[in-house]
């Protein structure tokens, strides 16, 4: 955004694009922290193996880019929703966070000792709706911010920024003191408390707005 364009800004869009900001960082901390500890547990069962590391990356992938697919062109229907479908979406990825842990135990004990493409199919199975959802949140946001009189260039590489800031905080975070302290339901659980807060915080703020 130009020098002029900031100045004639109105102070509640700017104060509004930065609460946006700041809840796309705290959902990529969840995102990478439900990233990292549904790994693990997958890991755990399918193992550590080269095949198996590269089906199950493979896997959360896909669905992050199938589902930014999915968000493009949710956002282009319901361009009037785009805010309340944000904050529904990190509801639905809280909500399976709170039952991701046993739920991946359990997949994983039915199936021990498949076969390395067979484990990358089952874990797309597990992490599909998550993942799909996680990658929706970007063009449904990046939609919304392009309608509020902003560049698609800048709303893309801004929300991208934090949304990356919060990851790689959360990855220090996570190997220094998360899983450490808490283990993998501690870094579920905070990464369920994060959607919560990013839901609520979302409707809130911006009900009554597009």
């Amino acid at each position: 955004m130009s020098d002029e364009a900031a100045q004639n800004e109105d102070p509640g869009k700017a104060i509004a694009l930065k609460v946006l900001y700041g809840v796309f960082f705290l959902s990529g901390m969840s995102a990478l922290l439900y990233q990292l500890a549904w790994q693990r547990l997958l890991f755990l069962t399918y193992g550590t193996n080269s095949e198996a590391i590269t089906a199950i990356v493979a896997a959360f992938m896909l669905g992050l880019g199938v589902g930014s697919l999915i968000g493009g062109v949710v956002s282009e229907k319901y361009p009037e929703k785009l805010i309340p479908i944000f904050a529904g979406i990190e509801l639905a990825i809280g909500l399976f966070g709170a039952i991701s842990v046993p739920l991946i135990i359990g997949v994983g004990q039915a199936t021990a000792g498949i076969s390395a493409l067979a484990a990358g199919a089952i874990a797309f199975g597990v992490v599909c709706i998550p993942t799909m959802l996680m990658g929706a949140t970007l063009p449904v946001l990046v939609t919304h911010i392009v309608g509020e009189d902003h560049e698609v260039g800048e709303a893309v590489g801004d929300l991208y920024h934090f949304n990356t800031l919060g990851s790689a905080s959360v990855c220090i975070l996570a190997a220094m003191f998360i899983f450490r302290f808490g283990g993998l339901y501690g870094a579920v659980g905070l990464g369920v408390v994060f959607n919560f807060i990013v839901a609520g915080v979302t409707y809130l703020k911006f009900r009554g707005r597009k």
